[in-house]
């Protein structure tokens, strides 16, 4: 059912497996990944933590239970969960992403940039982490870095306007004026409505 995309039938489903049967664990953790993807963040926090219960060494679900607490807004249990995965495999990256982004909620730029370096080391290279490194080196005041982690980037993905936008303000701030403007001009030919907040009209 969950293949046809019949969720709410193979929910149904899941939920009445008993406990005693071997299978119930993964029909739990279904029944929990389901509800996550249609905000169903207390039933997921409900089926995952079911899913501890049985079985306490469950990274997926532990990761999992983290994200459904973030999403109901309690960080601190989210934070909880990511730690505990941490705890039992120092270098996930998904982890170490829950935990970045919770940092950032809260602006704690030192953390958040902690962990964004350390999914550097470990591989990581998306455009995003490189973006996200490059906002939190500009809230550091960290003119260099912010515009090498930009760089970063547009080397992943080109054509990603936001990051040559906030590229240019980085080369300005570096006294690179010309490289700047190219920057804008970039990025607004590449993407028009980043200039509609330039442009707003007077109140």
């Amino acid at each position: 059912m969950e293949q046809q995309g019949e969720n709410m039938q193979a929910e149904d489903l899941y939920a009445k497996i008993p406990d005693t049967e071997p299978e119930w664990a993964d029909a739990t953790f279904r029944l929990g990944y389901l509800r996550l993807q249609r905000s169903d963040f207390a039933g997921a926090v409900q089926a995952f933590e079911s899913c501890l219960v049985k079985r306490e060494q469950w990274p997926e679900a532990q990761l999992n239970l983290g994200i459904a607490n973030w999403k109901m807004g309690d960080a601190d249990a989210a934070r909880k969960a990511f730690e505990q995965v941490l705890a039992a495999s120092p270098q996930s990256p998904d982890a170490l992403r829950g935990l970045a982004a919770l940092a950032l909620e809260r602006q704690d730029y030192d953390q958040a940039f902690t962990l964004h370096t350390q999914l550097m080391e470990l591989g990581e290279r998306s455009p995003e982490l490189f973006y996200n490194a490059g906002l939190i080196a500009q809230k550091r005041g960290q003119a260099q870095d912010t515009a090498r982690f930009y760089e970063e980037a547009l080397s992943e993905r080109p054509k990603f306007a936001e990051a040559r936008l906030n590229l240019g303000h980085a080369l300005k701030s570096l006294g690179q004026e010309d490289e700047a403007r190219s920057c804008w001009r970039r990025a607004v030919d590449a993407k028009p409505e980043l200039a509609q907040s330039y442009f707003e009209p007077a109140r």
